[in-house]
């Protein structure tokens, strides 16, 4: 796979398991249609499989992510990325039993435009948006198979010099956590629209060693999460969910109040974690 820039063809890898998708209804606000799809399925002990969620017609994506069930250091997130411009797959490993799996997509009218930085062999990448476009969301896919690549970070960010203003690329982390090693490849992707009012938030706090952690981040109460991402200080620490919430600041049951990112240390010391959430005023 190349990196691309501007709208993408068919992004998505073979799925492995797809199963029937839960439509969330969608948010009509004064200016702006906000769509939230979710799919679930099921991943068995030592295997990957993936879900995909589609937009409604005529959406495009601006964010979307991944959950799973499983207890601590029993499930892995591989992957969790744009598969086109109007859907979001997301791939986990199981390591003990059958997990459940979601994967989200948030759907927002307008033509999406996604970058895609390829890397391979893992590591740190960043994918951005044009000056003219406001970053919604972002992910990352490896092209590891099962028990191959886990990821530490897939989170918005600025360079130092643009603190005053928004950021405008997405960062991932992927580990090659393969034994033996085996060659793999990353690609992390920037989702961008025009003429939104974004704002993006962070939460951080110091996750305790050898245990999991849930971090949630909220949009402010008149705003509605467009997509988010979760982070890592540690090499020990893991990406394991990061998905939009419904943190019942409203009174719809939509998952669009806020972003939680689900970790799992496995460091042997305290380090920190951090949730992002980019949200809109709609």
């Amino acid at each position: 796979m190349n990196p691309r820039r501007g709208r993408t063809a068919s992004l998505v890898p073979a799925t492995f398991a797809l199963v029937a998708a839960l439509a969330l209804p969608s948010v009509a606000a004064a200016d702006l249609d906000i769509a939230y799809k979710r799919v679930a399925g099921t991943v068995n002990e030592g295997a990957q499989a993936s879900v995909t969620a589609v937009c409604p017609n005529g959406m495009d994506i601006s964010g979307g992510g991944a959950e799973a069930g499983g207890k601590y250091g029993g499930v892995g997130l591989n992957s969790t990325y744009p598969g086109s411009d109007n859907s979001w797959t997301s791939f986990f490993d199981s390591h003990g039993g059958t997990v459940l799996i979601r994967s989200y997509a948030i759907c927002v009218p307008g033509n999406a435009l996604i970058d895609a930085r390829e890397r391979v062999g893992g590591g740190t990448e960043r994918a951005r948006c044009p000056n003219d476009r406001d970053l919604t969301g972002g992910g990352v896919y490896s092209s590891g198979s099962f028990d191959q690549t886990a990821i530490r970070q897939s989170v918005m960010y600025r360079y130092p010099n643009r603190r005053q203003g928004a950021p405008n690329r997405w960062q991932s982390n992927l580990e090659n956590i393969s034994q033996p090693p085996v060659n793999i490849t990353s690609t992390t992707y920037a989702v961008c629209h025009k003429g939104l009012d974004m704002s993006y938030r962070r939460e951080h706090e110091i996750a305790p060693k050898g245990k999991r952690s849930s971090l949630t981040v909220r949009c402010a109460a008149d705003e509605r999460v467009l997509g988010g991402g979760g982070a890592a200080a540690s090499l020990q620490i893991f990406l394991i969910d990061s998905y939009p919430i419904d943190t019942n600041a409203d009174d719809d049951k939509l998952p669009d109040n806020g972003w939680r990112a689900i970790l799992d240390n496995l460091d042997t010391q305290r380090e920190v974690i951090a949730a992002h959430a980019a949200c809109v005023r709609p």
